[in-house]
């Protein structure tokens, strides 16, 4: 018989201590694990004659998604055959929540025998990789995703052999998901929250977890299994993953490169795919590259021709203006289905001191944060069509203007970025607005005339044809735009694999809340931009989203009292699951 203590609200030493009691068809014989988390015993079923596994969610986990989340993880395993997964015999129904039944795996976990035996060598850690990639190529069929790998949740049998395990954060994916049940803060524990041992960028940023998510995972299994070490010690996605030669001599270079690429701080730089990802842990992708027979290399010969023209193609349609229609307005597209890649990228940058704005003081680095985030976009490889409105420029009718001439002239495969920094104001109410130079520090009739309502952006985004578009806030009370006018917040867009070829509107602010952000020192950068400008300098990947990039921001303020929101909405009605891309490095001929 266990004891634990069942309110999580009270200290561990001060709690009442109450026995847990399993059905009598089974006879304790070990106890795994026994805590506010989970309940885990090795039980020998007196009714079948077998030796069982018995888990439930402990007094940790509220009790309203107790039994959700054991049914989820009871779904998800019912719906897989495969021998590198844990089999769930049965679901048994208790008082507090449903007993899950489930296979004893007779072996250890790969991190006890890490701690007991240090790294493995790099021919293990290849079969393990590819016996894991096996297991996920199974969950992800089933549309499901794990979400929790870690060499705590992979068992190692007497044979060697892997399986998978822990998936009481397993989750079904697809179109119809945009907000992640996981509310992940680095530095902040939840004894509520489940805890994600190694996260995606994706899911640091609040977004749902997809198959990529999985393989960000496993290449933290697998880095950690070559060399010892976890791959960001803490700073999960903060940078690119360290190369693992670095720790250990003598490693196999497509190995490492191999793991590497599955650590991407980008899905987009990741493996598509489980099995892709295992055809590189066996080196098949470079033996793609080099057939030996006569007829593949001529086969090669011919893809490779037509690469070179379709990538000379997609450097033409990303850099060269699309064609136009005589009066200015973009051509109407052949069909609705969006293309892979931009037409043209256009942006709108806003910057407004306090000099600028009639009454409001302690505004001093708003200018120079627009300038640099102009210079940042005029360095970056692919052409950005850049109009900046600095100071006395910004107003609200020349604003307005610049809007409704982006309206008339973008096409569906554009992409649009809004950057404003300055002031923020509310109305003491619910309201926010931004506001534009030379504006009154309080317009007395109630439509503050001269401001501009967060509402306008949620019209832009309604108006605007371009497939993408982001709006970045550096403002006070940019937290009020982050909330759609159905009153209901939403944290993020779906990570579905075809990032380009769905529509994105996306807001990043500097504050969720109703709090006034600090401008910094008077002539640095404001904390936020600072941090927006360090994640461009990081070139660890080929292309930057903008939810990698809130990510990257949140990490870097992640010691402040500032907490960036990032907001995905729906466009016509329709949920948008694309995300805005940054091209870092021209495209490769």
């Amino acid at each position: 018989m266990l004891y634990v203590s069942e309110d999580p609200h009270v200290p561990e030493h001060e709690r009442p201590r109450k026995p847990r009691r399993f059905p009598d068809r089974f006879r304790v014989l070990e106890q795994l694990a026994a805590n506010g988390a989970e309940f885990v015993v090795r039980a020998f079923d007196k009714k079948l004659r077998r030796e069982v596994l018995l888990k439930s969610l402990g007094p940790r986990a509220r009790a309203h998604v107790r039994g959700q989340r054991a049914m989820r993880e009871a779904h998800a395993l019912a719906r897989i055959e495969h021998s590198g997964v844990v089999r769930l015999f049965e679901v048994i129904d208790e008082h507090d929540g449903p007993l899950l039944v489930l296979e004893p795996v007779a072996g250890e976990t790969l991190a006890s025998r890490l701690d007991r035996q240090g790294p493995l060598p790099p021919a293990e850690v290849r079969r393990i990789g590819l016996e894991l990639c096996s297991a996920l190529d199974a969950v992800h069929r089933e549309g499901i995703v794990h979400r929790c790998l870690s060499t705590e949740n992979v068992l190692q049998r007497l044979d060697g052999s892997v399986c998978l395990r822990g998936f009481s954060l397993a989750k079904s994916f697809g179109r119809g998901l945009s907000i992640s049940s996981i509310d992940y803060h680095p530095g902040e524990v939840d004894a509520h929250q489940p805890l994600v041992p190694n996260p995606a960028p994706e899911q640091v940023a609040g977004e749902c977890a997809e198959p990529r998510s999985d393989l960000f995972g496993l290449g933290c299994v697998l880095f950690e299994c070559l060399t010892g070490k976890n791959p960001f010690d803490g700073s999960h996605t903060a940078q690119g993953a360290p190369d693992p030669a670095k720790y250990v001599d003598g490693l196999p270079p497509d190995l490492c490169e191999a793991i590497r690429r599955s650590l991407s701080p980008s899905p987009l730089g990741r493996y598509a795919t489980a099995n892709r990802f295992a055809a590189a842990l066996r080196n098949e992708l470079r033996e793609e590259r080099s057939p030996r027979s006569k007829r593949m290399r001529a086969r090669a010969t011919v893809l490779g021709g037509a690469a070179v023209l379709f990538a000379l193609w997609m450097f033409l349609a990303m850099t060269s203006p699309p064609p136009r229609s005589p009066g200015g307005s973009a051509p109407t597209p052949p069909s609705s289905q969006y293309s892979s890649h931009y037409d043209r990228s256009y942006a709108l940058v806003i910057g407004i001191n306090y000099e600028d704005t009639s009454a409001y003081p302690d505004l001093y680095n708003a200018e120079g944060d627009a300038l640099a985030v102009k210079a940042l976009l005029d360095d970056l490889p692919h052409y950005w069509e850049v109009t900046p409105l600095i100071g006395a420029k910004a107003t609200r009718e020349e604003i307005f203007a610049k809007i409704a001439t982006l309206r008339q002239g973008m096409h569906k495969d554009d992409r649009l970025l809004i950057y404003f920094a300055g002031h923020g104001e509310s109305d003491g109410a619910s309201l926010g607005y931004l506001v534009p130079s030379g504006a009154r520090a309080r317009a007395k009739d109630p439509g503050h005339c001269d401001w501009i309502s967060f509402s306008s952006i949620h019209d832009w985004f309604e108006l605007i044809p371009a497939k993408h578009i982001l709006m970045v806030l550096d403002c006070c009370f940019s937290g009020r735009a982050t909330t759609p006018r159905s009153g209901r917040a939403a944290t993020g867009g779906a990570f579905e694999s075809k990032y380009l070829t769905q529509p994105a509107r996306i807001i990043l602010s500097s504050e969720v809340s109703d709090d006034p952000v600090t401008d910094g020192v008077p002539g640095q950068h404001s904390p936020y931009t600072g941090a927006l400008l360090r994640a461009f300098a990081q070139r660890d990947t080929s292309c930057l989203t903008a939810s990698m990039l809130h990510a990257r921001i949140q990490m870097a303020l992640q010691n402040t009292n500032q907490r960036p929101a990032h907001v995905s909405f729906p466009y016509k009605g329709v949920k948008a699951a694309g995300d805005f891309v940054f091209f870092l490095e021209p495209p490769k001929k």
